[in-house]
C-alpha cells in the first residue's frame, strides 16, 4: 500500500470513488439477470411479474452474485502473482497446492448450491409441492414428507458445475495476476467503443463456453452419486437412525423409485440458470472494472502529480488505468497536452511533468520481459536441468555413472553429462511413459514444496497435510504404473497426451512473459507516440525534442526482447511438433501402418502459439507504429 498523503494513494482514491457508481450498476444489471433467468427457468411467462419471483431473484443476488463480485473484488484490490511453469503439468500441480484456488472453487460451489436450493423454494412457492424440485415429497406409503432425492441431485449438479466452471474461468492461467481482469487496449485507448457493446461481446464470447463447461462439470459429481448412491445413505441412517423423528429430513425415503434420467432432466433448469447467471455477473465485473473513465487526475489540485503517482502505482489495475488515461489523454485533449507541456518547474522535488511522464513510460517498456525475469527464468529452467545438491557435492572417489538424461533434460534439450548442449536422441513412446510418473512425481513434490514455503502460518498444517496425501497417491500410481504392461501402456498414456502436459507450453510460455507488462506497455507506447509528435507544435520549451532518442531507445529494445521470445516460442513448438511428428510416425510403422498417412501439417504446439499471439498483436503493433512514426517525422531533422 502507498503511503496515505503520497500522490499514488490520491490517485487510487479517485479511481475507488469513481468506481461506486459502475458497482451500484453492476448490482442492478446482475438483480436484473437473475430476475430475468429465474422467471425463464421456471418457464412461466407471468413469473416475471410476481412478488415470489422478485423476492427469489433478490436472495439470488444476496447469497449466489454478492460473494462471487465480492471476492473478486478483494481479489482486484489486493492480487497475487502467478508462478512461470514450465509446463501444463507444471501448472496443474501450482493450481492444486495453491488455497486460493481450492477457495475460489469453493465459493463458486457453494454460491451454486444456494442458487439451486433458492431455485427449489421459488419453484415450490410457485407451483406446489407437487413440482420435481421441492425440497419435500409426500410419500404415501409412509404417509409423510421426506426430503426430495431430485433436489439432492440438483444441488450435487449445480455444485460440481460451479466449481468446474470456477477452476476454468477464474484459477488459470496461474501465469497472471490472479483477480485482475484481462484489459481491452483498444477501448482502453481510443475509448470509441461504448461500455455496452463491450459487454455484449463479452458476455456472448463468455456465455456459451461457461454453458459447455458448466454442464460437462455437472456430469462427474452426478456420476459420482448413482455410484456411491446406496453405500452412502446406508451410512447416513447408522448415523441418524432408521426411525428417528429427523430422519424424513436427512434421508430420501427408498419406497420411491430412483430414475436418474428424468432427474438430471430436472436439474437442467436449475444449471443453465447457475450458469447464466455467473456468465454475466463475471463479464459486468470484467467490463466495468476495466472500462476507461472519465479524466480522473482534473479532479486534483495538481492533476499532473496526481497522474503521475497513477503512473508510478506497482499494483496493475490502477497502473493500467492511470497509463489508458494518460494515452487518451495525448490523442485526443490538446489542453491536458499543452499542461503538461508547460509543467517545466520542479516544485517539491518533484521531476517536470514530461520527465516524470517519459520515465515511468520508459519504465513500463522495459518491464516487457526485462532482463531480470529473464535471468530468473534462465536460472529456474537451469536448476531444473542440473541434479540434486546432495549429488553434485558427493566424494570425487565415487565412481561415475553414464545415467541417461532426465525427462526434463530431453524436453528441454540438455544433456547434464556435458557443458554444451548436445542433440537429444528421438524421445521414444516408451521412454516417454517409463519418464511420466518420475516427471509427475519430481513436479509435485517441488511445487508443494514452494507453495509451504510461501504459505502463511494458518495454511502450513494444511499443505502438509496435502503434501503428504499427494505423496501417497503418486506411490499408488507408480505401484500401478509398474505393474502395467509395456505394450499397454501407450494406449492408456497416449505419447500426444504425455508431450502436451510434460512439454513445454507456448501458450504459459508466452503469457508469463507478456501479460504483466502488455497493457501498461502498449498505452505507454501509444502516450509516448502522440506527446512526441504534438510537441512539435505545442512544446514552447523544447524538453520534449530532447528525450525523442531516449524513447525510440526504449521502443526498441522492447521490439527485440519481444521478437526473442517469439522466436523462441517458435523454435520450441516446432521442435515439440517434430518428436511428435517423428513419435506419431514411428507408432505407425510399428503397427503396420502407412507413416507418410499421418501429415505434417499436424502441428498442435504450433498452432497453439498462433492463438496465444493473437492476444498481443496490438502491443507489437503499437510498438512498431509508435517507433515507425516517430522516427519518420523526426529524421528529417536530424533527432531519431
Amino acid at each position: 500500500m502507498p503511503p496515505p498523503a503520497s500522490p499514488t494513494a490520491a490517485y487510487r482514491a479517485l479511481l475507488k470513488d469513481a468506481m461506486r457508481a459502475r458497482q451500484q450498476r453492476i448490482l442492478f444489471l446482475v438483480w436484473l439477470s437473475a430476475h430475468i433467468a429465474l422467471a425463464a427457468a421456471l418457464r412461466s411467462p407471468l413469473a416475471l411479474f410476481r412478488l415470489w419471483v422478485l423476492l427469489g431473484s433478490l436472495c439470488l443476488v444476496v447469497f449466489s452474485a454478492l460473494p462471487l463480485l465480492l471476492a473478486r473484488r478483494g481479489h482486484l484490490i489486493s492480487p497475487t502473482k502467478g508462478g512461470a511453469p514450465l509446463n501444463r503439468f507444471d501448472a496443474l500441480v501450482r493450481l492444486s497446492a495453491d488455497s486460493a484456488a481450492w477457495r475460489t472453487v469453493a465459493l463458486h460451489a457453494t454460491a451454486a448450491g444456494a442458487a439451486a436450493l433458492i431455485y427449489a423454494c421459488t419453484a415450490t412457492q410457485a407451483f406446489g409441492w407437487a413440482h420435481a424440485l421441492a425440497p419435500m415429497v409426500w410419500v404415501n406409503a409412509h404417509h409423510a414428507y421426506y426430503i426430495n432425492e431430485t433436489l439432492i441431485l440438483s444441488v450435487i449438479a449445480a455444485a460440481g458445475a460451479g466449481a468446474v466452471y470456477g477452476a476454468v474461468f477464474h484459477t488459470w492461467p496461474c501465469t497472471a495476476w490472479h483477480g485482475v481482469p484481462q484489459f481491452d487496449v483498444s477501448a482502453l485507448i481510443g475509448g470509441h467503443s461504448t461500455i455496452r457493446v463491450r459487454f455484449s461481446q463479452h458476455v456472448s464470447h463468455t456465455l456459451l463456453q461457461a454453458t459447455t463447461v458448466g454442464l460437462a462439470g455437472a456430469v462427474a459429481p452426478v456420476l459420482v452419486y448413482m455410484i456411491v448412491r446406496d453405500h452412502m445413505w446406508s451410512f447416513v441412517l447408522r448415523i441418524v437412525g432408521v426411525q428417528s423423528a429427523i430422519r424424513p429430513f436427512f434421508v430420501p425415503s427408498f419406497r420411491l423409485p430412483f430414475a436418474p434420467v428424468s432427474m438430471a432432466l430436472a436439474s437442467v433448469p436449475v444449471l443453465l440458470m447457475v450458469l447464466f447467471l455467473f456468465a454475466v455477473a463475471n463479464s459486468l465485473f470484467d467490463v466495468y472494472w476495466t472500462h476507461p473513465l472519465p479524466p480522473l487526475a482534473l479532479r486534483a489540485r495538481d492533476p499532473n502529480v496526481t497522474l503521475l503517482g497513477g503512473l508510478s502505482d506497482d499494483h496493475p489495475f490502477f497502473a493500467s488505468h492511470a497509463f489508458g488515461e494518460l494515452a487518451r489523454l495525448a490523442r485526443f485533449d490538446k489542453g491536458r497536452r499543452q499542461l503538461l507541456f508547460d509543467d517545466v518547474q520542479r516544485q517539491h522535488g518533484r521531476p517536470a511533468a514530461w520527465t516524470g511522464v517519459r520515465v515511468a513510460c520508459v519504465k513500463a517498456l522495459d518491464n516487457v520481459v526485462p532482463p531480470a525475469k529473464k535471468q530468473a527464468n534462465d536460472a529456474s529452467a537451469s536448476a531444473v536441468q542440473q541434479p540434486n545438491n546432495t549429488a553434485s557435492t558427493a566424494p570425487a572417489s565415487a565412481p561415475k555413472t553414464n545415467a541417461a538424461p532426465t525427462v526434463w533434460q530431453q524436453l528441454l534439450g540438455t544433456n547434464p553429462k556435458k557443458d554444451k548442449p548436445v542433440a537429444v536422441a528421438p524421445v521414444t513412446t516408451a521412454r516417454l511413459q517409463s519418464g511420466a510418473t518420475t516427471t509427475t512425481t519430481t513436479a509435485t513434490a517441488s511445487a508443494s514444496a514452494t507453495a509451504t514455503q510461501t504459505a502463511p502460518a494458518s495454511d502450513t498444517h494444511l499443505f502438509r497435510v496435502f503434501r503428504v496425501a499427494t505423496w501417497l497417491s503418486w506411490r499408488i500410481i507408480t505401484a500401478v504404473w509398474a505393474v502395467v504392461p509395456a505394450d499397454a501402456k501407450h494406449v492408456l498414456v497416449p505419447t500426444a497426451l504425455i508431450q502436451s502436459l510434460t512439454a513445454q507450453s507456448p501458450f504459459l510460455h508466452v503469457d508469463a512473459a507478456l501479460r504483466e507488462s502488455s497493457t501498461q506497455a502498449c498505452c505507454a507506447a501509444d502516450a509516448l507516440q502522440h506527446l512526441i509528435l504534438a510537441s512539435i507544435s505545442e512544446d514552447a520549451y523544447g524538453s520534449v525534442q530532447r528525450d525523442v532518442q531516449t524513447v525510440v531507445d526504449a521502443l526498441n529494445r522492447a521490439s527485440a526482447r519481444i521478437d526473442q521470445v517469439r522466436k523462441k516460442s517458435e523454435a520450441d513448438a516446432l521442435e515439440q511438433d517434430n518428436k511428435l511428428l517423428a513419435e506419431v510416425r514411428g507408432a505407425l510403422a510399428q503397427a503396420g501402418g502407412s507413416a507418410a498417412s499421418f501429415s505434417t501439417s499436424h502441428a498442435p504446439f504450433y498452432n497453439e502459439l498462433q492463438q496465444a499471439w493473437l492476444a498481443y498483436e496490438p502491443l507489437v503493433h503499437a510498438l512498431r507504429t509508435s517507433t515507425r512514426e516517430i522516427v519518420d517525422r523526426f529524421a528529417q531533422y536530424g533527432i531519431a
